[in-house]
């Protein structure tokens, strides 16, 4: 393992490199009339599976249901080539989300909805990532843990009404978890949250798979700084970076670990590129709500003071040079699933900019939104009904069982 410490200086050094003077390479556009079309679809989709989880289906005959509608919506709508639908609707994702749902309910009948797709949306990263190294896309019993350990720590962590006091406490447990050593679970959540860490011990070695030890602990170490993520901190423009760039990183570093056991360096840098684009492109989605909740990001803390054009254009450039090392995982039959990752953080970053549109200047998203599938007032109007804590993503994933 390089080490984090050495990933995250050099991916800050990344992002300072990326000067943002030029615009996003995106080759893709759409009319106005392709989009209206592809809006339709979309439509009808959640029209369909609307009326799908109504109904009193049975379990297989409502998955059938569900992949048969994205069979047809995918390729019409988000422009999904035939080896992309074959990878990600015939291949092990719909059994990878089927195996959590089912697995998660067994696991915590308290699991909410909105829990079990917050963990599924780790699984799609940790997926992605065995194929990349060469292993089938399944549900094992590390990559189960890891994916829903978020859901009990990032929900507790994030809970206005938890004290400050209790969240450390709650950390001290799960870093002495994690570091091996013994711990008395003082409520259901921390007694979960060992049992996950049992999981990933009955699977991994601490004493032959170390690197995957130090990628957990460095992910738990970025999670107890965040708490000091505040925008009254008034945080140097440094210590805010490192400390975006750590969280993200360290948490898609674990997924790979989590993947196979053991990386090299170019995986590593992959990974954790991955995980900071991946970051960078949730908190400008995020910008107005954390600026409304006081959270500090590289976005939250520009915003007011210039336009979040240039910032933006850092992040595509960033991502540019995030994905030229794909070229380090060398497995057969990998080229849809990297088509995939490329095309998805670009469309994840133009909806998050359409998101944040008011901090933009029109010019520029006028010209970013000839780039999106959809228009930008037909994302926003429909973001909370798709992936909203009660959103038909995360109910179509929980009827997967």
């Amino acid at each position: 393992m390089v080490g984090v410490a050495g990933l995250v200086r050099r991916h800050a050094a990344l992002w300072r490199r990326c000067d943002g003077t030029r615009g996003p390479r995106l080759q893709r556009l759409y009319t106005v009339r392709e989009q209206s079309g592809r809006e339709a679809h979309a439509e009808r989709f959640l029209h369909q599976m609307e009326s799908t989880l109504s109904r009193r289906v049975p379990g297989p005959h409502r998955e059938t249901e569900i992949l048969r509608a994205l069979r047809i919506f995918a390729p019409a709508a988000l422009d999904w080539n035939r080896a992309q639908v074959h990878l990600f609707l015939e291949g092990g994702f719909p059994k990878l989300a089927r195996g959590l749902a089912e697995e998660a309910r067994r696991f915590d009948p308290r699991l909410s909805t909105a829990d079990v797709y917050q963990a599924s949306r780790n699984l799609w990263t940790a997926g992605a990532l065995q194929i990349l190294l060469g292993r089938p896309a399944e549900l094992t019993p590390a990559l189960f843990a890891y994916s829903l350990l978020y859901p009990y720590t990032d929900n507790h962590l994030d809970d206005p009404t938890a004290s400050l006091a209790a969240k450390r406490a709650f950390n001290r447990n799960l870093r002495r978890r994690l570091c091996g050593l013994p711990v008395a679970p003082a409520n259901h959540r921390e007694h979960k949250v060992c049992a996950l860490v049992d999981r990933i011990e009955s699977q991994y070695d601490r004493a032959r798979y170390p690197g995957l030890y130090r990628s957990l602990l460095a992910i738990q170490k970025a999670q107890e700084e965040s708490l000091g993520l505040r925008r009254e901190a008034r945080l140097a423009p440094a210590e805010l970076l490192r400390g975006v760039v750590a969280k993200g990183g360290a948490s898609v570093l674990a997924d790979g670990y989590l993947a196979a056991g053991r990386l090299t360096p170019e995986q590593e840098e992959f990974s954790f590129g991955w995980g900071v684009l991946l970051q960078f492109g949730d908190d400008l989605q995020d910008v107005l709500e954390d600026l409304a909740g006081g959270t500090a990001t590289l976005f939250s803390e520009s915003a007011g003071r210039q336009p979040l054009d240039h910032l933006t254009n850092r992040v595509f450039e960033f991502g540019d040079a995030v994905f030229a090392r794909l070229r380090g995982f060398r497995a057969p039959g990998t080229g849809p699933v990297k088509q995939f990752i490329r095309n998805n953080a670009a469309t994840l970053l133009i909806t998050a900019a359409g998101a944040a549109h008011r901090l933009h200047t029109r010019s520029y998203i006028q010209a970013l939104e000839r780039h999106s599938p959809f228009r930008f007032a037909f994302v926003r109007e429909h973001r909370d009904h798709f992936f909203g804590p009660a959103g038909l993503i995360g109910r179509l994933v929980a009827a997967m069982e």
